[in-house]
């Protein structure tokens, strides 16, 4: 097996997954890419992850965004900025069959799970309507869970829930509009209810914007009988992102 891998190696050599120089390990970044990612560090909001300025007081750290729209879930966290590279490659990942991303993220956001300091978490993808999940052929999110889970080897339920109709494209809409074209779109799959109820949730998803999404979802897991539903990002958007 080693040979193989050293033979594949060789004819296929490692690159890193921001600018494709040639790198010592697979589905990493170089360090000029990592200082372009935008990763999140210090002080940040504790419902979605966005950084903050200043100093902690010791107690809850809140965004202006999250005082406004207060959330359902206990914490959140988001793993770097939507800007420059980082949104250069979520958006390869979404929509240029740049799966193997979704590999190259796992150790950032497996580290950022661990922040929540939650037992026997179980991880959960945002769901795409049947007509985007079939258009692209997969779901940018459930392939970030599985990164995420083999990483920090903890459960997921990919199919856990359902976008039960297509909503609008949410870039083109305000906050408000946003939480309105998300509520109730989003239900918990019967099969899944068993295996949820009483658990900690952790959402993943590509990037937070307003929050309306995992608002939606997380409403239905709470009212399936989860024990309680943490979020977690690859970016943290502004608004119309």
């Amino acid at each position: 097996m080693r040979l193989l891998q050293s033979a594949v190696r060789w004819i296929y050599p490692a690159e890193c997954s921001g600018c494709h120089d040639l790198m010592s390990e697979e589905f990493g970044f170089c360090g000029k890419c990592w200082s372009e990612l935008g990763v999140i560090i210090g002080l940040a909001c504790h419902f979605c992850g966005a950084p903050l300025e200043g100093h902690s007081d010791g107690g809850v750290e809140v965004c202006d965004h999250c005082l406004a729209y207060p959330r359902p879930w206990l914490r959140g966290a988001s793993a770097a900025r939507y800007g420059g590279l980082t949104r250069t490659l979520v958006l390869a990942l979404k929509y240029s069959d740049r799966t193997e991303l979704a590999r190259s993220f796992s150790g950032i956001l497996a580290s950022k799970l661990t922040s929540f300091d939650v037992q026997d978490p179980l991880l959960v993808p945002i769901p795409l309507f049947w007509k985007r999940r079939w258009s692209r052929r997969y779901n940018q999110a459930a392939l970030l869970v599985q990164g995420i889970a083999e990483k920090a080897r903890v459960d997921m339920q990919l199919d856990a829930l359902q976008r039960v109709r297509s909503t609008p494209i949410l870039k083109d809409l305000s906050d408000a509009e946003r939480f309105t074209a998300l509520d109730g779109a989003i239900k918990v799959m019967d099969q899944a209810i068993p295996k949820l109820q009483s658990r900690s949730i952790v959402l993943v998803d590509d990037v937070f914007t307003s929050g309306a999404t995992f608002s939606s979802a997380t409403n239905a897991l709470l009212s399936a009988g989860a024990k309680e539903v943490f979020v977690l990002a690859l970016a943290r958007a502004g608004k119309n992102a």
